[in-house]
């Protein structure tokens, strides 16, 4: 197994840096040709292992990276492609620069879009909810992307390089597109109604030891699944809260649900709750020892579904999803920190192919 991974390691670097020494000996055609295949290549690949996955419900942490890698590329090969008719060196610079220049400008509408809700969505919390440091350090931080990518627009000069450099952003845009496909179409999927338990996943509490709205949501929407089942099916799956004890928290999450359920209505002997909890992981991986069951749902909030399930796929088990809607002005910042941590969970095979790209395109850039 281990030689079979070196030479297809070889051979993807071949591939990468094949078009540099084409380019170098003066052969752009080929190299034009060759970088064409590369990026379908990639493009085709990408896109059949995510479709494979996601049909097959296995959410792996790759499988965002593969999606971008998969749109990233699909543009770069179209912006190719509309420069295949060009005769020579120049017509080629020409055709690409101004491709380029076009794939700027359609980006900064979206990224102004974003900018503006979460700049306005963290007005509006803390302004509802009281000031807080760490809320107040994202507005600086939004602003300061949005600025930096507009100064790109405006002072990067439309060529060729200016292309293959704006073209590597295009891989942290596609990234954070994927991860909202991959959101989405998890909220789309309807869970099975055989599950055994249902996981109820905290996110801390108010002081008084009572539930904030979001994990007031998150119980009530694997309140509201069980009593589905249990209409339809006649099994009533057990309902495992979770979440351990922070440090301004008088009591365990996992009790404070229990509670909740509790004066809902819901029968004491169907609820079993999990108090050591500290992590996602530890949430899902405690509460699956402590049920002794085999399938399960996760509630959680609608922008934690997608990291909720790599965990799970992680552990071994394939869950159903259960996501309780967010209020507008938090579900920006809540995103883009959900994203911010899949990355950081997966930025050795994010950094490959960064890698992988740059030795690609290097050539162009140089030339």
């Amino acid at each position: 197994m281990q030689g079979k991974r070196i030479v297809q390691t070889a051979c993807i670097l071949l591939a990468v840096l094949l078009p540099g020494l084409l380019a170098w000996t003066g052969h752009m055609a080929v190299c034009r040709a060759l970088l064409l295949c590369l990026e379908a290549s990639a493009c085709i690949w990408a896109l059949y292992t995510v479709i494979k996955d996601m049909r097959n419900r296995t959410w792996y942490p790759h499988l965002p990276g593969r999606m971008a890698l998969a749109v990233s590329c699909l543009v770069r090969f179209c912006v190719l492609l509309s420069s295949y008719t060009a005769g020579g060196p120049e017509q080629l610079m020409a055709h690409t620069a101004i491709s380029g220049s076009l794939l700027l400008q359609l980006s900064l509408f979206p990224l102004a879009f974003l900018t503006c809700w979460l700049t306005g969505g963290l007005c509006l919390r803390m302004h509802r909810e009281g000031w807080s440091t760490g809320l107040f350090l994202y507005i600086p931080a939004c602003l300061l992307w949005f600025i930096f990518r507009l100064l790109l627009f405006l002072f990067v000069p439309v060529s060729v390089r200016g292309f293959v450099f704006l073209s590597f952003l295009l891989y942290p845009d596609s990234f954070l597109l994927a991860c909202v496909i991959c959101t989405i179409t998890l909220l789309s999927i309807r869970p099975r109604m055989d599950r055994e338990a249902v996981i109820i996943l905290g996110s801390g509490l108010r002081r008084d030891g009572t539930l904030t709205p979001l994990l007031k949501g998150r119980t009530d929407r694997a309140v509201a699944f069980a009593e589905k089942q249990a209409a339809h099916t006649g099994l009533m799956p057990l309902l495992v809260p979770s979440g351990g004890q922070g440090k301004n928290e008088v009591l365990p999450e996992g009790e404070a649900i229990r509670r909740y359920l509790v004066s809902l209505g819901m029968d004491e002997k169907q609820i079993i709750p999990e108090k050591k909890a500290a992590s996602t992981r530890e949430n899902l991986s405690y509460s699956i020892q402590l049920s002794g069951c085999s399938l399960f749902a996760f509630a959680t909030s609608d922008f934690h579904v997608l990291r909720t399930a790599m965990y799970a796929q992680k552990l071994g088990f394939s869950m159903d999803t259960l996501g309780s809607p967010t209020k507008w002005y938090f579900l920006p910042q809540a995103f883009v920190r959900e994203v911010l941590g899949i990355a950081f969970g997966n930025r050795h095979q994010l950094i490959l192919i960064l890698l992988f790209l740059v030795l690609a395109w290097l050539p162009l850039y140089l030339l």
